[in-house]
């Protein structure tokens, strides 16, 4: 009695591949063996997985015998294309939450010259050396830099970064005295060798005119919010730049009420200048005194004053310039009753020269400066809204001037 032999067809260990080209089929097995749990572990997450139809297998072609077909596997190529989706299967993991701190930091990467004030190149400057000379981190600098450019309440503040609004206040000070002390060294006076070299490429015009004119001086006064009740209604600094726009000097700040020559010779100015500069005053430009009450001008009489003084005749430009720079030369000024006089002629006052022309150049120029000082909005007028910051107003003009210098330098 003959027994018909069998064949076993061996089974396939092992995933199959995500598109196979191939798909092998057994007789004794009707479907491709699949290791499903193992090939899900595999994908990345969010990976969708598509369930299609199962391919027919087709008949192979000719007459074969049983025995032969069963033991000998077909191959028959898969479909390329996809047929309807049945289900769809998500593998999903734990995203991390964007908080309102990472989104208002990502903004501030995004756009620092809007937020901060500083340019997207200098941003290296400010994590790598600004940040470590001043002992202070990142997030406290953009805190504070923001407060400089934007001026927003501490309580809005205390939202976008996620704590509490006597934190922010807080870190606000803390972080805007050491940024004063690092960012003084920005400020400083131009280097002479430099001055000239860059001076050969400017206009002939501005050679003929301005040849020495190496700083440009004005005393800036800024309104305070009348809530506040301060004990006056102002204040004031003195700014000096150099006629490429870079601030040279910044003075601490005075009450408004405070004259101009009285913070000249508080700060000493004439000895805080180099020796290679000689200050002089501008020709038609008067030193503005002390203002006073209408009322108390009409007891006085002091208004009949200031007529009498606009009646007095005119020097011509050339005769203005040719009398300031000689007594500037002679390096003989000084304040005697609130007036600059020179003791090589006593009886003639820089304030009271007259000038018939009108502004010159120079002071477009000088107000271009302060419009770039209050860009940062806690330096304009009624800003300052806290009469805790008013302490720290020396501070807040160090680091705005460092900060002017610092783009203007980048640009």
């Amino acid at each position: 009695m003959k027994r018909t032999s069998t064949a076993s067809t061996p089974s396939l260990m092992g995933s199959p591949v995500k598109t196979p080209k191939y798909v092998l089929h057994s007789g004794s097995s009707s479907s491709p063996v699949t290791s499903l749990g193992v090939a899900i572990n595999s994908l990345p997450p969010n990976t969708i997985i598509k369930a299609t139809t199962r391919p027919s297998a087709t008949p192979p072609s000719g007459t074969s015998s049983p025995a032969s077909s069963t033991s000998h596997p077909t191959v028959s190529a898969a479909p390329r294309v996809a047929s309807v989706v049945r289900q769809a299967v998500f593998t999903k993991r734990d995203m991390p939450q964007r908080t309102m701190r990472s989104m208002t930091l990502t903004l501030i990467e995004n756009s620092p010259l809007l937020h901060l004030g500083i340019v997207r190149e200098h941003m290296t400057i400010l994590k790598r050396h600004i940040c470590r000379i001043a002992n202070v981190t990142h997030l406290d600098c953009c805190i504070t830099l923001r407060k400089l450019r934007q001026n927003e309440p501490f309580a809005l503040l205390a939202e976008y970064f996620e704590l509490s609004e006597s934190d922010v206040e807080e870190t606000f000070k803390r972080t805007l005295i050491r940024l004063a002390r690092c960012m003084r060294a920005l400020i400083c006076w131009p280097n002479t060798q430099q001055f000239y070299d860059r001076l050969k490429q400017t206009p002939v015009d501005y050679r003929a005119n301005l040849l020495h004119v190496r700083s440009l001086i004005e005393c800036v006064e800024t309104d305070v919010w009348k809530p506040l009740e301060f004990a006056c209604s102002s204040y004031k600094f003195i700014l000096c730049i150099n006629t490429n726009g870079i601030v040279s000097y910044i003075s601490p700040a005075f009450p408004g009420e405070c004259d101009d020559l009285q913070m000249f010779e508080a700060t000493n100015f004439n000895d805080i200048i180099p020796n290679y500069l000689t200050l002089c005053a501008e020709p038609g430009q008067a030193v503005q005194r002390e203002r006073r009450d209408p009322q108390m001008e009409d007891e006085y009489g002091e208004e009949d004053d200031f007529r009498s003084e606009s009646k007095q005749p005119a020097l011509t430009k050339f005769e203005a310039q040719r009398l300031t720079g000689e007594l500037a030369q002679q390096q003989s000024l000084s304040i005697i009753d609130g007036c600059l006089i020179s003791k090589k002629a006593p009886s003639m006052q820089l304030p009271t020269l007259r000038n018939s022309e009108p502004a010159p150049a120079c002071r477009l120029q000088m107000q271009d400066a302060i419009d770039r000082l209050r860009e940062y909005k806690i330096l304009e007028h009624n800003a300052i809204q806290q009469k805790s910051l008013l302490g720290y107003l020396n501070e807040l003009l160090i680091v705005v001037a460092g900060l002017c210098n610092l783009k203007r330098q980048g640009l």
